[in-house]
């Protein structure tokens, strides 16, 4: 598939084409981690343009993985890109930070063990702790709306990646889809409703790009969304639940698109220039993090939900991919 799994291409190599990735079109392998490791940092802070508008000063912070220090770390800045600080600091990469509904903590994938694991840590970093411990590939952690469950994509079962979803410490691991629909070979990407009655992801089968699914937790109701033929990713709910972001790639980048819950009502909100991808919802729905990488590598950017007043978050010589706003 085009898309599968650009988030992982460590430096390591450890994660690289196995989990959800092939050729990369145009710019989009930029947003990834690659082999191309940061040198010297640039220093960080809010970065505004001529498109500054008041709906971007969104409440909260911002989590994101960062590759500026020569691996991949998590960090934290505030909503207007200000006081950018690592919370990791380990030899191994930290990737796709999550966190949980009180704010209190951060779920993140780690390889510092050896091979992609779920870890959860304090807000600030402190605590750091392995959940999953298994020996398998394990990824992609989205919180439940009340903070007790975690869904995340496993190589547990054998066939290849799919969702399961266990309790926030790592207890009573269960899978939701016991047979990937339609023949899919990977599920990954899963983000939990707000109500907590819907999980959607991605699944690509038979070869074919990933298109994006909804289930109920239990593994019931199982439906596709979308059908594009270049496939759809990186999905998040609106705060209200009545809107999901994903990216979509329409062309030779990925754009970010909304539609509704059903699938219904698809519109695009960026048409480049670069790849637009990966976007996160500020708390208070008024705004849209995301990734670009319209001035040549992958930064955070943020802009309205009408997908305009584009402000840039981050600069500096590395990059920067998976932003997380705080509740």
């Amino acid at each position: 598939g085009v898309m599968r799994g650009y988030r992982y291409r460590t430096a390591i190599g450890l994660i690289a084409l196995a989990l959800r990735c092939s050729a990369c079109g145009g710019d989009s392998a930029a947003l990834a981690p690659s082999d191309d490791l940061a040198e010297d940092a640039a220093d960080d802070g809010p970065v505004a343009d001529a498109d500054d508008d008041p709906r971007l000063e969104a409440p909260g912070m911002i989590a994101f993985a960062s590759e500026r220090d020569g691996n991949w770390e998590i960090y934290v800045m505030d909503a207007d890109g200000g006081d950018q600080r690592s919370i990791t600091n380990h030899p191994g990469d930290d990737f796709t930070p999550a966190w949980s509904p009180d704010g209190r903590n951060i779920a993140f994938m780690s390889t510092r063990e050896g091979i992609p694991e779920i870890f959860v840590m304090d807000a600030d970093g402190a605590n750091q702790r392995n959940i999953t411990n298994s020996r398998h590939w394990d990824y992609d952690p989205a919180w439940s709306a009340d903070g007790a469950h975690i869904v995340f994509s496993t190589t547990e079962g054998g066939a290849g990646p799919a969702i399961h979803v266990m309790e926030s410490d790592g207890a009573n691991l269960r899978s939701v889809n016991n047979n990937p629909p339609e023949g899919a070979w990977t599920e990954t990407g899963p983000t939990w409703s707000p109500d907590g009655k819907t999980i959607v992801y991605e699944a690509d089968g038979d070869g074919a790009n990933a298109v994006l699914y909804a289930v109920e937790p239990n593994g019931a109701n199982r439906r596709k969304l979308t059908d594009h033929v270049l496939g759809d990713f990186h999905s998040t709910w609106a705060p209200d639940g009545e809107t999901v972001a994903f990216a979509r790639h329409s062309g030779p980048e990925p754009q970010v698109h909304l539609m509704d819950p059903s699938g219904a009502n698809i519109r695009r909100l960026t048409s480049g220039p670069g790849a637009n991808a990966h976007p996160a919802w500020s708390a208070d729905g008024a705004a849209i993090a995301f990734v670009s990488t319209r001035d040549g590598r992958g930064q955070i950017y943020v802009m309205d939900t009408a997908g305009d007043h584009h402000r840039r978050l981050t600069t500096h010589p590395g990059r920067d991919a998976a932003p997380a706003w705080s509740p």
